[in-house]
């Protein structure tokens, strides 16, 4: 999105320095969503 590496680097450093970062472990609602969207595309054609 940035295009370079360095850059995004420095702006999610900037945005996240007093964040507290939370890790949420578990299945992904928005992968099983579009996975089961692709299967349908796919059951229609």
């Amino acid at each position: 999105m940035f295009g370079d590496e360095v850059l995004a680097t420095a702006i999610l450093d900037r945005l996240l320095h007093h964040c507290d970062l939370i890790s949420i472990n578990g299945p992904s609602y928005r992968l099983k969503n579009r996975l089961a969207a692709i299967e349908r595309e796919t059951d229609v054609a």
